[in-house]
């Protein structure tokens, strides 16, 4: 079965070496030089129409979309600000450090295990220290 199939493809070469032989040369190199020029006139092309884009960006208005503050809004901004004002702080019972309420370490911590300073302050006379996360 090998041998049939390695006699095919030997039949299927010798025919292409023969048809590539009978074509003249000058005929060959002129093909090559048209195909070239042609991927590279396109290539050139598609380059220029990158250059022209203009970058898309979304915008929602206002109190469109989910409901939930979106990141960058004035809700967000609003909100953060409250919260510094008040200046809570979250720790866990179970670790030793504490959390902003911003921060993604605050928002894993269990209910049953959540506890709230008034202050950094506080939580760090308590023996917490600020997660490295949280800015």
């Amino acid at each position: 079965m090998r041998v049939i199939i390695q006699e095919g493809f030997d039949k299927i070469k010798e025919s292409i070496k023969a048809a590539l032989l009978s074509v003249p040369r000058d005929l060959f190199i002129g093909l090559i030089v048209l195909l070239v020029g042609t991927a590279s006139f396109g290539l050139g092309r598609l380059s220029g129409q990158e250059i022209a884009k203009s970058p898309v960006r979304i915008l929602y208005p206002e109190g469109e979309g989910s409901g939930a503050p979106r990141e960058g809004s004035r809700q967000v901004a609003a909100a953060a600000s409250a919260l510094e004002r008040s200046g809570e702080v979250i720790a866990s019972s179970k670790g030793t450090k504490y959390h902003f309420p911003w921060c993604p370490g605050a928002k894993s911590i269990s209910e049953k295990n959540r506890i709230t300073y008034a202050s950094p302050a506080a939580a760090e006379s308590a023996g917490y220290s600020l997660a490295a996360n949280c800015k």
